[in-house]
């Protein structure tokens, strides 16, 4: 902030000139009316050129992100398109892996044009127990192995 030293008006930094008495910053000098005038002309054609200019600059913005977008889609049109598929197997009571229940799903996964894209396990915590007034509660875990299969629905090209 900065004081004007003809009127005392509180100004803004990037202030020229006092709007209160035309005092010029830059000249030293308070401004006859003329030069005022002039001033504001100028500073007028000065915000609009300004304006312009961001418009131009958001214009161009505009025009690069339609040629990005445009160029995203040729791409994905080039790209194979896959469906995915999730499939939980439970583990045996026992803790043991179920081996015949993944196999069944393996194939008939295989079978439908799917293939494994991935396999993980999940260990899922849970309370078991009556409660009750001995509040017996006992902790347990389930393991889950989890499939997911893709196929291709749209090959590249």
């Amino acid at each position: 902030m900065k004081t004007c030293p003809k009127c005392g008006e509180l100004l803004g930094d990037s202030v020229r000139v006092c709007f209160n008495c035309d005092f010029d910053f830059v000249l030293k000098k308070v401004l006859n009316r003329e030069q005022v005038t002039n001033y504001r002309i100028e500073e007028e054609k000065r915000i609009e050129q300004h304006q312009i200019t961001i418009e131009q600059q958001q214009e161009q913005q505009r025009e690069k992100q339609e040629r990005q977008r445009e160029a995203r889609e040729r791409q994905y049109k080039k790209n194979p398109l896959f469906e995915y598929k999730t499939v939980v197997v439970n583990d045996n009571t026992d803790g043991t892996i179920n081996g015949s229940e993944l196999q069944k799903m393996l194939d008939l996964y295989a079978t439908n044009g799917w293939r494994l894209h991935s396999a993980f396990t999940n260990e899922l915590g849970k309370s078991i127990g009556p409660g009750g007034p001995l509040k017996s509660n006992l902790n347990a875990t389930l393991d889950q192995t989890i499939l997911i299969f893709e196929r291709c629905i749209k090959s590249a090209g």
